[in-house]
């Protein structure tokens, strides 16, 4: 959202949202591909060494900057953010190697950032002068 153009005081404000999800993992019959190479009359899968991750990130933001000018050419600058992020990530139990375990992580953060300024526009230099 901004305001109209040209005026006294001029502002923009907005909201993000994200809300990402990878996963990878096993399939049957070896199908899950990457991490392959092939020799002689073997195969090795490195899929199947690994565990399956899940990691997700969400991300929410709320900012607006605001520009009150006190002349044509001088102006006054104020603005916000304010940003939540949550990571999560679940590795599951390998199944080709029953000794190891899922794991479970986590961790969120929440942050407020500004900005304050002058904004001075100078005149353009015309040509030929």
């Amino acid at each position: 959202m901004t305001s109209p153009s040209a005026q006294r005081i001029e502002y923009v404000a907005g909201l993000f949202y994200s809300d990402y999800l990878a996963s990878t993992g096993y399939s049957a019959g070896g199908g899950f591909k990457i991490g392959s190479f092939f020799l002689r009359r073997f195969s090795y899968r490195s899929s199947r060494m690994q565990p399956r991750p899940k990691p997700a990130n969400k991300s929410a933001a709320a900012f607006g900057q605001m520009t009150y000018h006190l002349t044509d050419e001088l102006g006054l600058i104020a603005g916000a953010r304010y940003t939540h992020q949550r990571i999560t990530d679940h590795a599951s139990a390998n199944p080709y190697n029953p000794a190891s375990l899922p794991v479970d992580g986590i961790t969120s953060e929440n942050n407020v950032s500004g900005r304050v300024g002058l904004q001075y526009k100078f005149d353009p230099i015309s040509p030929g002068t």
